[in-house]
Formats: C-alpha cells, sequence, structure tokens
C-alpha cells in the first residue's frame, strides 16, 4: 500500500513540473513577444494628384535613415480606402531594408 501511495505521489510530482514547466515557457514567449513589438518608426507624409476632375489621395512612408529609397506602391482596391494599421508591420519591414511605401 505505502509502494503504491509513492507511485501516485511520483506521479503527480511529474505531472506538476510538467505542468510549471509549459507555463514558464508559455509566459516566456508571451514577453518575448511583447517585448519585440513594432515600433512603427516611420516618417509619413500625405500628398494629392489631380488630373481633371480626378483626385488621387496617397500616403508616404518614408524610413527614418538617409536616403536614397526604393518606392513600393500598394495599390488597395478600387474606390476610397482608408489605412489599414494590419499592414503597418509590412511598411517597417521594408523601411527597415531601406524602401519607402505609398498607399
Amino acid at each position: 500500500m505505502n509502494r503504491r501511495a509513492n507511485i501516485s505521489w511520483a506521479g503527480r510530482r511529474r505531472w506538476i513540473t510538467l505542468t510549471v514547466a509549459m507555463l514558464l515557457f508559455v509566459g516566456g514567449g508571451a514577453l518575448v513577444y511583447v517585448g519585440e513589438q513594432h515600433t512603427f518608426d516611420l516618417e509619413s507624409e500625405s500628398f494629392r494628384f489631380e488630373s481633371g476632375a480626378n483626385k488621387l489621395v496617397a500616403t508616404l512612408h518614408l524610413p527614418t535613415s538617409n536616403g536614397p529609397y526604393g518606392v513600393v506602391a500598394f495599390v488597395p482596391g478600387d474606390g476610397p480606402a482608408d489605412v489599414d494599421t494590419g499592414i503597418l508591420p509590412v511598411w517597417e519591414s521594408l523601411a527597415d531594408a531601406g524602401y519607402a511605401t505609398v498607399q
């Protein structure tokens, strides 16, 4: 009977150890994820093109480093569009690589 209690306790101890290890692993991953969030260190400037009755409003996002820069144009589709903040990490990655972006 005593041996059986020891085996059961060993199983519980192993389960507790694995649970604590997983919590530490997940918690550490969450801390790293939060620490590595994007800073969105971009200089943004809006501008407008006009040709007759047609108007095009766009935003230029420049890297904070010194130029010259290549330019990547994002065309969201037909009709008016707001800036989609979900694409900011892409713009930041391109700025880190030395590219300006226009949307």
